[in-house]
C-alpha cells in the first residue's frame, strides 16, 4: 500500500467510497466496516483492496 492510500482511503476505495460511506468518519475500523456493509454493492477493485486490506 502507498502512503497516498494510507492517508487518503478514497484512493484504494475509489468512488464506493464517496457513494455507500460518505457520512462515515475516517478512524478507529469506521469506514472499512461501512465498506464491508455494501460489499454486495461494490465493483470487483473495491473487493479486491478490501481482501488485500484485511489481508495486511
Amino acid at each position: 500500500m502507498s502512503a497516498r492510500e494510507e492517508i487518503d482511503p478514497s484512493a484504494r476505495y475509489g468512488s464506493e467510497l464517496q457513494t455507500h460511506c460518505s457520512d462515515i468518519e475516517m478512524g478507529g475500523g469506521q469506514v472499512m466496516a461501512c465498506l464491508e456493509a455494501h460489499e454486495a454493492e461494490l465493483g470487483e477493485g473495491c473487493k479486491s483492496a478490501i481482501a488485500q486490506t484485511t489481508a495486511e
